[in-house]
């Protein structure tokens, strides 16, 4: 059959039908997707949530770094960590005994930021374990 053959009634026959399927794909985006757009929606909303909770309640964090005549490796390492995205950290240094410039570059960096700690161990201070062998 050839598109000459073809008669009026066949061209009207044709354009009802592709009506239709215009009529039946408008329907399924229009009524059929919309529950699942809607889902989506809400969840995107629920995640949201989720994450300001997860924000507001984060557990702290502490990262302890021990440190003898570190001064040149801290002056590197605290200003990386100090730009950690995490809400509730702080930066623990334990100094044992050092004979460069550690405290001062740990002092310095106590007097910028709050979140930064320093304890002191005299050299060569051995600490006992509690633990039973």
């Amino acid at each position: 059959m050839l598109i000459t053959d073809l008669h009026i009634i066949d061209y009207v026959l044709m354009g009802v039908l592709l009506l239709l399927f215009f009529a039946q794909v408008y329907w399924y985006a229009r009524y059929l997707c919309a529950p699942a757009r809607k889902m989506r929606r809400d969840r995107k909303c629920q995640m949201s949530n989720v994450k300001s909770q997860i924000s507001n309640d984060t557990p702290g964090v502490s990262v302890i770094i021990a440190a003898h005549n570190e001064g040149f490796n801290l002056s590197h390492y605290l200003p990386v960590l100090l730009t950690q995205d995490y809400p509730n950290y702080e930066i623990i240094i334990v100094d044992d005994g050092s004979e460069d410039n550690t405290r001062e570059v740990v002092e310095l960096y106590m007097t910028r930021d709050p979140r930064v700690h320093m304890t002191f161990v005299p050299y060569g201070a051995r600490v006992r374990s509690t633990k039973k062998l």
